[in-house]
């Protein structure tokens, strides 16, 4: 069934400037604008860039459910950045072959788990790995706080983790497992 949540203009415009200071880009960057404008990703996409200056690359009509076509589009046009949850991202990556996609030199990710593997692969084909994870709709992301070094984990270089929220939201972290039921239930209404 479709859903359908209200985002003031002023969530908006507070994610796209929180956004572009966090993580600028610039007239030198050349964004995929691939995201159906009936989800909330798809206004960074229009608007950031032309916010700033930097080149919008638009993918076909279904270029979304095309992962070959999108990585021969980062390749044709020499794009830098790169927007997509991690289901899709998984998909996008194992479409192309380590070192095939140099010129991007941002991949944002959020609204799903990003698991470690997946940032890996995106190293591997793209020199570096996801910048930003965001636990809900673009609109109301979290700000990253700290670069952690996941080699460690298996991940060459720095990789942004969940952190504060950036200016004009509040998060809070539960604890689910120390709630009781009805309790959880009032947590997920705030």
């Amino acid at each position: 069934r479709p859903k359908g949540v209200t985002l003031s203009h002023a969530a908006v415009l507070n994610r796209l400037w929180w956004g572009l200071d966090e993580l600028p880009i610039g007239t030198v960057d050349r964004v995929v604008l691939k995201t159906p404008y009936t989800f909330d990703a798809s206004v960074w996409e229009m608007f950031a860039p032309t916010i700033v200056g930097a080149t919008t690359v638009i993918a076909g009509p279904q270029a979304h459910r095309e992962a070959d076509e999108l990585v021969s589009l980062v390749q044709q046009h020499d794009v830098t950045v790169v927007q997509f949850v991690p289901s899709v991202l998984a998909v996008f990556a194992e479409s192309a072959e380590p070192g095939s996609l140099n010129s991007l030199r941002t991949v944002f990710s959020g609204g799903e788990a990003l698991p470690v593997s997946l940032a890996q692969r995106v190293a591997d084909i793209a020199g570096a790995p996801p910048r930003l994870y965001a636990l809900t709709a673009q609109a109301q992301s979290v700000s990253p706080d700290d670069e952690v070094d996941l080699d460690h984990a298996g991940v060459r270089g720095l990789m942004r983790v969940i952190g504060v929220e950036h200016p004009g939201l509040r998060a809070t972290q539960i604890d689910v497992d120390a709630l009781t039921e009805l309790e959880l239930v009032a947590a997920q209404l705030v």
